[in-house]
């Protein structure tokens, strides 16, 4: 999934330490880097459906929540990224968008 951690297989116990130090190095991969480069805590990253209600039991309120919705079109899936994803930072510029990702802002709410 797009915004959850991804994992090459294991290698074989015959792979030298190198190797597979090198695999380690590379995993887990994250499609969302590629939007939000950087540090990213996936214990603080959830993949919801596009829902008023779920969004107003975080704590979002509603004009906040009609620009989200406004803003993810017909998006049926939204990903939200909390400030301790990023390391408790803010994000210091907008995300690199495509058309898999739109950035619909930064938003009060509570976890």
């Amino acid at each position: 999934m797009y915004s959850q951690a991804q994992w090459e297989p294991e290698p074989n116990e015959s792979v030298s330490d190198e190797e597979y130090s090198e695999w380690e190095e590379r995993n887990p991969t994250h499609e969302l880097r590629k939007n939000m480069p950087g540090y990213l805590d996936e214990d603080f990253i959830e993949t919801v459906a596009m829902s008023f209600q779920y969004l107003s039991g975080i704590g979002m309120n509603e004009p906040d929540i009609a620009k989200v919705v406004n803003k993810a079109n017909e998006s049926n899936v939204i990903v939200l990224v909390y400030e301790n994803a990023l390391g408790g930072f803010i994000l210091k510029s907008e995300p690199v968008l495509n058309s898999n990702f739109f950035y619909c802002g930064h938003y009060k709410c509570k976890i």
